[in-house]
């Protein structure tokens, strides 16, 4: 859906931020990586002012230096789709491996630039939107005819997009498109436009009628048709308590009850910094998780990244009271590293039929406690 732009528009800053951070690749190895946060609108016209232009967005890529990796946050109601196709085009030709983030809504333009990732990670109650192009244009017969056109390649362009992306048969896009389709993160992931899906973060707040905040950013949803109910009793101000339906309001009501220690949800007031430290710290978790390596822990690993939220910590002590690390190649391979570290914050436990001693119990202890914080080394 286009957005008209308005005077105060004009003249603004551009409706991205850009920066260099450090972090770990997947080697283990410190190395700069480019963010990119695309929250509020792709504006239309002045996409193409003089300070808010292609070149611009370009240029200030350009400048993040020879990044190997892109992080892009997404919370934005969408806009002109040039902006969007011109977004998305250029990330999908950076050299860079890209990483979207959808921090609360993605919806119509700015889904076609979730879709230049080369993995879209969506936390549990973002949501996705796709529909057909529109347009506010007048004129007579001929005019319109035209954007009729015009609007058809732009469709078209969207559709293959979203193929690249997803691999869906065009009739079936086609289908969503026509009918506005709302994707929960499940079902953003379940179709393939997302590939991951992790602990909810943030929650929507009514404004006023037909208007919810989501990270800071308000979403005026009154011109869609298609809305989800969760999020329309939102609109109508309801208490979130009373929601049911998938959406972000639903599900923000309900997480507000069983948050994870690790991974609170954020109130709609929190600041770009909080929000920016709390997707960090769930990160953090479930890198750490995924530092364990511990074979036949799998199921427990699982559960602790998706579904009770306990810290890594906690899980070292899950699988060490299951048993499973007795005789386990894994610390075999850590001991050496282990035995240097110093580290004995675990305390032996002997539970007979995984160890045969206490001493031999505390040296896998102090092993797993070493690999959970080479895990959680990310900066």
């Amino acid at each position: 859906m286009p957005v008209k732009e308005t005077t105060e528009m004009k003249g603004k800053t551009p409706f991205w931020t850009m920066k260099t951070a450090k972090a770990r690749n997947d080697a283990g190895e410190e190395e700069q990586v480019g963010e990119i946060r695309i929250y509020g609108y792709l504006l239309e016209d002045s996409w193409w002012d003089e300070d808010i232009t292609p070149k611009a967005f370009i240029d200030e890529l350009k400048s993040l230096g020879d990044v190997k990796n892109l992080h892009v946050h997404i919370n934005s109601y969408g806009g002109h789709v040039s902006a969007g196709f011109t977004v998305y085009s250029i990330l999908k030709q950076h050299q860079a491996k890209v990483t979207v983030y959808v921090d609360g809504f993605a919806l119509s333009a700015a889904s076609v630039v979730a879709m230049a990732g080369d993995t879209v990670i969506m936390p549990g109650n973002a949501m996705m939107m796709i529909h057909n192009p529109s347009s506010g244009i007048s004129g007579d017969a001929r005019d319109l005819r035209k954007a009729a056109d015009v609007l058809d390649k732009m469709r078209d362009s969207m559709i293959a997009a979203y193929q690249d992306k997803t691999g869906l048969p065009k009739d079936e896009l086609i289908t969503m498109l026509d009918d506005e389709t709302w994707f929960t993160a499940d079902e953003a992931a379940e179709k393939g436009f997302a590939d991951i899906v992790e602990a909810p973060l943030m929650a929507a707040a009514s404004v006023k009628p037909g208007v919810v905040a989501v990270g800071n950013v308000e979403f005026d949803l009154t011109g869609y048709r298609n809305v989800p109910e969760g999020l329309k009793k939102e609109m109508e101000g309801k208490d979130l308590d009373s929601t049911k339906e998938n959406g972000l309001a639903g599900n923000a009501a309900q997480d507000t009850q069983k948050a994870p220690e690790a991974a609170p949800g954020i109130s709609s007031s929190a600041s770009a910094e909080e929000i920016e430290k709390a997707v960090k710290a769930e990160r953090d978790r479930i890198k750490a998780l995924d530092g364990l390596h511990v074979p036949g822990a799998e199921a427990i690993i699982a559960k602790a990244k998706y579904e009770t939220g306990i810290s890594p910590e906690q899980a070292a002590v899950e699988i060490i009271k299951a048993g499973i690390l007795a005789g386990t190649k894994a610390f075999d391979e850590r001991k050496s590293d282990a035995d240097d570290s110093g580290v004995n914050v675990l305390s032996a436990v002997n539970n007979g039929a995984a160890l045969k001693n206490a001493d031999a119990f505390a040296e896998k202890a102090k092993a797993l406690k070493e690999s959970i914080e080479k895990g959680r080394e990310v900066k």
